[in-house]
């Protein structure tokens, strides 16, 4: 995975620091911040080396919508799960969609 390659090159260490100093800002004026640097917290990976597949974004707002109350009011997890519950391709939410 690209992520660990950029680790163990040691020219990325920022990576692993953002969130934590991020997070005080944020805790101080009450907004989420959500820590999505490593796809496999998710159960997703890297398609292409940078980006991650259709299902993981889903993944990643499904996370967003649980955690966060305000969020939540703008998503239904249901259709999020019907999304993913319909993908026979696990990088595209809906393969079936004509492109």
């Amino acid at each position: 995975m690209v992520l660990d390659e950029m680790r163990e090159s040691k020219k990325y260490g920022y990576l692993d620091e953002v969130y934590s100093a991020l997070l005080p800002h944020f805790q101080r004026h009450q907004f989420a911040l959500f820590d999505f640097t490593d796809p496999r917290d998710l159960g997703g990976a890297d398609v292409d080396g940078i980006h991650a597949g259709e299902g993981f974004h889903i993944r990643m707002l499904k996370e967003i919508i649980r955690k966060d109350r305000i969020a939540n009011e703008f998503s239904s997890d249901a259709i999020l799960d019907a999304l993913l519950d319909k993908q026979t391709n696990p990088l595209l939410a809906n393969s079936s969609r004509s492109r």
